[in-house]
């Protein structure tokens, strides 16, 4: 394995010089990103800003994190995959493939003006990658799903959350007529699913495959008119906060909010064939317990 720095942080000297532009571009740039202007930035915010700023020296940046995302994601390691057993090698398999499909969004218009927020969500993603620099001391450890979650998700408690939020989304205006309604059937449906038993024994036991489960499928099966991300995000936050897994160990959210916007968007735009994988993304960024 070889090990390459990873820069931490980027002087606004050094961006402006990077992107050749002045003072006056870089921070009407980062308005877009409704980010302050600042000594130094960190590379997610290096990176959205190529996204942004129309220069020649932007471009061959765009085009170079569009071509070696994958390089920075793996937190500058290169991994022999040859030398990795068969556990490890699904696992490098399955990092490729997640960070392949978001790379793949980054120039999706839905995603404008949320750059920065996806390559964060790119970058957390990675922590829970950190695993694989112990390789090289026979520490690769696979971490286990949480098991035994003290709370489930009801169809009452959904339809109680989800009247509560359009009540906050209509008094700031934010929200259709139609917003959560038209889903009980489906909502029926998922929760039904998220629950489901075989053998006396749950198909998602875990706290991160069912919060998985909750964001993706509301967010892919559309059971309601209206709303259909704001929701499946509340009721992921919901569920996480009932059973006490929404902080890290630094009490800091694993999903923060922005994340979780562009986490939502991400599964928007996902093919049915990629199910598996973004589930798979979920479930890590839950397990990132050193988020930040």
């Amino acid at each position: 394995m070889i090990n390459h720095p990873k820069l931490k942080t980027i002087s606004n000297h050094d961006i402006r010089v990077a992107f050749s532009i002045d003072q006056e571009t870089l921070e009407n740039a980062l308005s877009l990103l409704h980010s302050d202007t600042k000594d130094s930035y960190d590379f997610s915010t290096f990176l959205a800003l190529s996204f942004i700023i129309d220069t020649e020296e932007a471009r061959k940046i765009k085009e170079w994190a569009s071509e070696s995302l994958e390089s920075y994601i793996g937190k500058g390691y290169i991994i022999d995959k040859d030398a990795l057993q068969t556990t490890q090698q699904e696992r490098l398999s399955e990092l490729h493939e997640v960070i392949s499909l978001m790379r793949d969004n980054v120039d999706n218009k839905v995603f404008e003006g949320k750059e920065q927020d996806l390559f964060s969500l790119i970058e957390d993603y990675a922590h829970t990658w950190d695993v694989f620099h112990r390789f090289d001391k026979d520490q690769l450890l696979v971490e286990e799903v949480h098991t035994n979650a003290r709370y489930s998700l009801s169809y009452d408690d959904a339809q109680h959350v989800i009247k509560e939020l359009r009540s906050v989304l209509v008094k700031k205006d934010i929200a259709t007529d139609v917003f959560g309604y038209g889903g009980d059937q489906g909502l029926h449906a998922i929760i039904g699913i998220i629950g489901q038993s075989f053998g006396g024994h749950e198909v998602y036991p875990s706290i991160e495959e069912k919060a998985a489960h909750i964001l993706y499928l509301i967010i892919k099966d559309h059971p309601f008119v209206d709303g259909n991300k704001r929701i499946a995000s509340a009721l992921f936050i919901y569920f996480l906060e009932k059973n006490n897994f929404s902080w890290n160990v630094n009490k800091q959210k694993k999903i923060n909010d922005n994340a979780l916007v562009a986490l939502a968007l991400l599964v928007a735009t996902s093919e049915p064939r990629d199910k598996e994988t973004m589930i798979q993304l979920i479930i890590r960024l839950l397990q990132n317990d050193f988020n930040g």
